[in-house]
């Protein structure tokens, strides 16, 4: 049997990142990937989106409107369409493959499942059946939607996210079940594309985490382009026809029926653990198969079993779970400890895109801070109009201290431009020190410096 100091199950960004972290310090590591690429859910379905929505996005001529009319959007076939996202998919696959290989890491590809003889050892089944033993184990599996019977899902007119990319043609309508994160994203793409969303949501409440104003402001650019939103309903049933022409009969909760092409279920996930029989060894999950660990260290009730990424839970974001896989690696190895940052960005690719760190105005009321806010719209910035860009930068500061508390965008390339908010929330800069920053011009960076001076309109007259 062989041994390793640390046995990794899943490829995606926790696993990968905890491997690299630990053969830098040279243990022997062993890493067992279920599908036969290597990245998980960020490499094949996280950024295929997103190289689809940049492809919608500039296929629907929406940027050349105003310079060029209103051409009609390019038709192409669908292969065409999903080539790119398909190839850039496979590239960072093989990058990863790369990188664990050029650390020594020893892959296997098969299912991983504990032995109830013994916690530290991990059966594969492959291509060969075979057991290993490791000092410390990682679980990095992810997660996956949370079937219900009430879809019937068969890969070719009923999705889930991880069958859409695999759609055999483009649909002339869609039904989005979910308005979270991966609905926002995939209602931006059909929309954007001119074809007809519906857009499903069991509550009214919808990116929970996004400032109000910021969400809906993108949701009511959805409505513009062709979404029709149902708040507080479920799908009940749904009936697909022999005809493949006839669309789908989508029955609702709220007793509507939604008539659409294809519909993509994107609500509720759950910890991808089944294959692991946990029960065997006794490691604690929750209701939604989420692994239980220890905030800091992500440590399970098992001491030598860590998990990190999607398979303990929100917020299922790449950068997170990178850093949670390098942070469990320094605990099992004492290596110098480190833990993830208080204020963590985000960003949404929908379309427009959201950007944010710090608090929310919502945030701000709750912890009872004498707040200010401060707009700038990209329209009113010489970068934003050659864009041809439309949103808003929301600045939210302490009118005692003038500290800036938190910065969210909703505009083209909000994901890209945040980041530089993340400095100014961090070191606790102040509204007149980003007044006096100096911008190279023209760029959307004037946004930042915009918003400052608008802010300063709501705070007490200057003080010599």
């Amino acid at each position: 049997m062989k041994t390793y100091d640390l046995i990794i199950v899943g490829s995606g960004p926790a696993g990968e990142k905890a491997a690299l972290r630990a053969a830098s310090c040279h243990k022997k590591i062993a890493l067992i990937e279920k599908k036969p690429s290597y990245g998980g859910a960020a490499t094949h379905g996280g950024l295929p989106a997103k190289v689809l929505k940049d492809t919608a996005y500039h296929l629907s001529k929406e940027t050349d409107q105003k310079l060029f009319g209103k051409d009609p959007r390019i038709k192409m076939p669908l292969q065409t369409f999903f080539h790119r996202a398909k190839e850039l998919s496979t590239l960072a696959s093989e990058s990863v493959k790369t990188r664990l290989d050029r650390h020594h890491v020893d892959c296997y590809q098969g299912i991983a499942t504990f032995s109830e003889k013994n916690s530290h050892h991990l059966r594969i089944l492959g291509e060969k059946e075979e057991v290993i033993s490791g000092k410390y184990i990682l679980l990095a599996t992810g997660s996956q939607v949370a079937k219900t019977a009430e879809i019937p899902f068969d890969g070719e007119r009923i999705h889930d996210v991880s069958t859409i990319l695999q759609m055999p043609y483009f649909p002339a309508s869609i039904c989005i079940v979910g308005m979270g994160i991966i609905g926002f994203e995939y209602a931006s793409i059909f929309s954007v594309m001119g074809k007809k969303v519906f857009f499903i949501n069991a509550s009214s409440q919808f990116l929970a985490h996004v400032d109000r104003e910021i969400a809906h402001y993108v949701l009511d650019q959805l409505k513009k382009r062709n979404v029709e939103v149902l708040f507080d309903c479920t799908v009940t049933s749904i009936h697909k026809p022999k005809n493949k022409k006839e669309l789908l009969s989508i029955a609702l909760s709220n007793q509507e029926i939604v008539h659409a092409d294809m519909l993509l279920y994107a609500a509720n996930r759950m910890g991808n653990i089944d294959d692991l029989q946990l029960d065997k060894i006794g490691i604690k999950y929750n209701h939604k198969k989420h692994i239980i660990v220890d905030p800091k260290t992500y440590q399970t009730n098992i001491p030598h079993i860590y998990a990190a990424g999607d398979v303990i839970g929100p917020p299922g974001l790449a950068n997170v779970a990178m850093d949670e896989g390098r942070i469990a690696v320094s605990h099992m190895f004492d290596l110098q400890t480190s833990q993830l940052p208080e204020l963590l960005s985000y960003g949404i690719y929908s379309m427009p895109e959201i950007g944010a760190i710090g608090l929310s105005e919502e945030q701000a009321i709750e912890k009872g801070i004498s707040y200010g806010k401060g707009y700038a719209f990209y329209e009113n910035t010489p970068r934003g109009n050659i864009l041809d860009a439309r949103g808003f930068l929301k600045l939210i500061f302490d009118q005692q201290t003038l500290k800036i508390l938190g910065i969210h965008i909703a505009g083209p390339l909000a994901t890209e431009i945040i980041h530089y908010a993340v400095g100014l929330v961090e070191t606790q800069k102040t509204i007149k020190d980003l007044v006096f920053s100096a911008p190279n011009f023209p760029t959307l960076h004037q946004l930042y410096k915009d918003a400052a001076e608008d802010a300063l309109k709501n705070i007490a007259p200057c003080s010599k």
